[in-house]
């Protein structure tokens, strides 16, 4: 196996700025023939990068960090906005023809909370971003290498150069590589743990209808966690490949901070989309099942859209939405009724939203105010997150927070962390919740969370007994 050459890059820590005598060169140019799976999946020793946007017009690889920030407390997100939008305005563009679309941008998350506690969660503080190293970036048919990279300016130029070279001719040796068994773990020997079991669960949601029914609640999201323990870690490039295949119209995306610590998942609900100004955004929440024939699909989707129960859970993050983005907005359309989005194995209520911007307003900026919905949260927001401080026998990390990228200008691009896992070396967890209203039932919203397990669990090739 080839490997990529050594290079003395440096890393930023937290807010260090890179040495005076060094600088930090993009360099990017067409390739053909790049296999993104095979770039995941030959060079072992390096963390990496992957991100598939809903319908998968563009995908992105990375292998190594150029640098990175991370943040924690209350000001975590203006932090990171400050940073990013200083380092990115520093880079030295050796191309300056390229598509807006494939500029350098970070990419990272924030925690549900302004904290991480404990060991599970080593590697993922409050708020870390990456610039990738070694970046592919498919679009539209073509493929862009990307080489960012530290290093005396007399040399920069020649290195990153040299580099990009090195990894097209080493990508040569390798061919498109299939999805081999659809299955992440190299050993099908998987072992189960459970952070919950049923009778803590029916307790908990139990104590929040009671809360409801005083009126300290109108709605909280409550998760439940599912620990696989393997013989091995799990192969990512498969996972990756296989929820980019089954699940085109979620956002599929894998950050690793650090070798063998990775956050992964297929998310359907994008929190913000930003560009230039115009945002977009939606309400999801209320869940369904999917049919096993047409008919069938179109009752359960007709039962989901008639559902009281549903719907007041959907108005009740509606409303809190557009409570936040008014005041920040100069134009804003919202659906007037919701509609179904329609994933492989469930079906939700969606109200789309969308709109301009107050001058001024960035991608960041826009997703500190929205963080956490009620669809990740609940209302009354403080009760609501007391609660789940309180009962949830996990540390949420990065679970139900957001995830994504940010360019030079403040835009970007954020999806909730749900349907998501993460993996530490052979032990990986995966994540799922539901929306608690006065009318729920324990055991239904237990359910769903098997639902919501069920895309990780079979990207990992793994069956939980009921």
């Amino acid at each position: 196996m080839k490997t990529l050459p050594k290079v003395n890059h440096y890393i930023a820590k937290n807010d260090d700025l890179w040495p005076a005598d060094q600088v930090l060169v993009s360099y990017t140019r067409r390739v053909e023939h790049f296999s993104i799976w095979h770039f995941l999946t030959h060079q072992p020793t390096l963390p990496r990068l992957y991100w598939a946007g809903q319908g998968d017009a563009m995908q992105i690889a990375g292998l190594g960090w150029a640098t990175t920030i991370k943040a924690s407390g209350l000001e975590r997100f203006w932090h990171i906005e400050e940073r990013t939008k200083t380092l990115l305005n520093k880079i030295i563009l050796l191309d300056h023809d390229l598509p807006d679309e494939i500029r350098p941008r970070f990419f990272g998350g924030f925690s549900f909370w302004d904290q991480v506690d404990g060991q599970r969660w080593q590697g993922f503080p409050a708020a870390w971003f990456g610039l990738p190293h070694y970046q592919i970036i498919q679009l539209e048919g073509q493929s862009w290498l990307t080489v960012n990279v530290f290093a005396h300016q007399e040399e920069a130029e020649e290195l990153a150069r040299h580099e990009s070279q090195h990894i097209e001719d080493w990508n040569q040796l390798g061919s498109e590589r299939p999805c081999d068994d659809d299955t992440g773990f190299v050993s099908p020997t998987v072992d189960f743990e459970a952070d919950m079991e049923k009778y803590q669960w029916d307790a908990i949601i139990n104590g929040a209808l009671s809360h409801m029914q005083t009126g300290h609640l109108d709605k909280v999201v409550l998760a439940r966690t599912a620990h696989l323990i393997g013989t091995s870690s799990p192969d990512f490039a498969n996972v990756m490949q296989y929820l980019t295949a089954n699940y085109p119209d979620c956002t599929k995306f894998l950050i690793e901070p650090e070798r063998s610590r990775v956050f992964f998942g297929a998310t359907p609900e994008t929190l913000i989309d930003v560009s230039a100004g115009s945002f977009t955004t939606a309400a999801l929440a209320g869940s369904n099942n999917r049919g096993a024939t047409p008919a069938e699909d179109a009752d359960l989707g007709a039962a989901l859209l008639a559902s009281a129960k549903d719907r007041h859970e959907h108005q009740l993050v509606v409303d809190m939405m557009l409570d936040k983005l008014t005041p920040i907005t100069s134009q804003l359309t919202v659906a007037n009724t919701p509609s179904l989005r329609r994933l492989k194995n469930i079906q939700h209520l969606e109200t789309p939203m969308n709109g301009i911007l107050s001058h001024g307003t960035t991608a960041i900026a826009l997703l500190e105010r929205l963080h956490p919905t009620p669809a990740l949260g609940g209302i009354p927001r403080q009760s609501a997150l007391a609660y789940i401080r309180e009962v949830e026998p996990f540390e949420r990390g990065w679970y139900a927070a957001p995830v994504g990228w940010v360019d030079a200008a403040g835009d970007g691009v954020f999806a909730v962390a749900i349907r998501s896992g993460l993996n530490c070396s052979v032990d990986t967890y995966l994540f799922a919740g539901a929306g608690i209203v006065s009318d729920s039932e324990p055991e239904k919203e237990w359910g769903e969370t098997d639902l919501k397990f069920k895309p990780l669990l079979d990207a990992l090739g793994v069956e939980l007994d009921d």
